[in-house]
């Protein structure tokens, strides 16, 4: 126990400068943005060569996701020497590279998969806390953190979530994650859990993200058919009572889904097609290279007015680091798409469950949003978090359960170590007596 403690004692440095980058790289204002990306840079270098006695060792390169990542960066680092926007894409891959440092050092340590759990508690814990602040911001300061634009007020709602500091399409993303962490990983502590579970439903309602409320049927229904066996009769009547309710207002249903679009332009992927066929044009002058990081989103706000991205992480991979880069990044989706098939085969699905579900959201945001094209961003590092926790026989669900299990095997043993030296000591004074 006293060795366990050691060792948790000395990654929480680490984990501390995971949750400071994780939260450098908001929608801040542009002053304070960049005063954070500087001092979440500095801070964890420091720390990193600080506890390290000045040594820096990368897990070895043959390891799969580090090839590739390394690869990523090489290809990004070269980007930068032609980009549009040169300062920005230094400090972008400077943060990058320090996202894969920390993550190595963490990767090394001898109980990985218990640091891997904790750093997946430390993401999603500072998740719900940019949540929490956007969900009472929203309320409160509507001018920063709501949407009340034409199509917004079109909507059903009247009001969408605004771009505050994580922005609409990020806080649903965000909520995604931290709600398959709430009701498939982590235990259930009553209210607490409930409270988070409950502003994670309304930040996604409030954001109108249709690839985000994907997920809820999927998480709902697994959570519960998994763990409540015995209240699965219940759990049916409650689906038929919603599934009823739905057609019955389908209506209300098609409304809430159009946010106030004309159906050709939903068609259009909320013209996300008009901006591909424009990126195009330009990825076609330089196919293999690309211009560098911020293109798409230079070329987008040039052309269409109040776009910040191009809305697809493949061409704005294409974009910034050419087919080159897009291919290393398709690696990546292969290696993952490989080890979470190859564990649902020989482990079934409800052990890989999880591991699935965060693959298949992450193939669909990269073609609909940037997904994992999105440098230095929350959702990149918990991609790459993901890609270093899994391993063949190894998923994410089976790492939590596996932790959690080493865990109370721990507190038990320290438990009959404390009642056997109690046991002792009544003797010894009974003895004496």
């Amino acid at each position: 126990m006293d060795n366990s403690l050691r060792r948790s004692n000395s990654i929480k440095p680490y984990l501390y400068c995971a949750a400071l980058l994780f939260i450098s790289n908001l929608g801040f204002p542009q002053a304070i943005q960049y005063t954070t990306r500087a001092l979440g840079i500095g801070v964890t270098w420091f720390c990193l060569l600080y506890c390290g006695r000045g040594t820096l060792k990368v897990k070895s390169i043959r390891h799969e996701p580090t090839l590739l990542i390394v690869l990523y960066l090489g290809v990004c680092t070269l980007s930068c020497i032609w980009s549009i926007s040169p300062f920005q894409s230094v400090m972008k891959v400077a943060e990058m590279v320090t996202d894969f440092v920390l993550l190595q050092r963490l990767a090394r340590d001898e109980q990985w998969p218990g640091v891997a759990k904790k750093t997946m508690d430390v993401y999603m814990t500072v998740c719900l806390l940019l949540l929490a602040v956007t969900l009472v911001g929203f309320f409160v300061a509507p001018g920063y953190f709501a949407n009340r634009g034409t199509q917004a007020r079109r909507s059903l709602l009247g009001v969408r979530l605004g771009e505050g500091f994580l922005g609409a399409n990020k806080a649903s993303a965000l909520s995604a994650f931290c709600l398959c962490w709430l009701v498939l990983l982590r235990p259930w502590q009553g209210l607490r859990s409930a409270v988070a579970v409950g502003m994670c439903l309304i930040i996604m309602f409030v954001s109108q993200s249709r690839a985000s409320l994907v997920m809820l049927p999927v998480i709902v229904a697994f959570r519960f058919f998994k763990y409540r066996e015995k209240y699965r009769i219940l759990y049916i009547l409650a689906g038929l009572a919603i599934g009823g309710f739905v057609v019955m207002h389908l209506n209300l249903l098609i409304t809430y889904l159009m946010r106030g679009q004309t159906t050709d332009v939903l068609l259009s992927g909320t013209g996300r097609t008009t901006i591909w066929a424009y990126a195009m044009e330009y990825i076609a002058q330089r196919p293999i290279l690309g211009y560098g990081f911020g293109a798409g989103g230079e070329l987008a706000a040039h052309r269409f007015h109040g776009v910040a991205t191009v809305h697809s992480g493949i061409f704005e991979t294409l974009l910034g680091t050419g087919a080159l880069g897009l291919c290393i990044l398709l690696l990546q989706c292969v290696y993952a798409i490989r080890i979470v098939t190859t564990n649902v085969f020989r482990q079934g699905l409800r052990a890989n469950f999880v591991d699935l579900i965060i693959l298949m959201y992450y193939l669909i945001r990269s073609v609909t949003s940037l997904g994992v094209a999105n440098w230095h961003s929350p959702e990149l590092m918990i991609w790459w978090l993901f890609l270093f926790a899994i391993r063949e026989d190894q998923g994410i669900h089976r790492l939590y359960r596996n932790e959690n299990y080493r865990l109370m095997e721990e507190r038990s043993n320290w438990n009959r170590r404390d009642m056997g030296l109690a046991t002792g000591m009544r003797g010894g004074v009974e003895e004496n007596g």
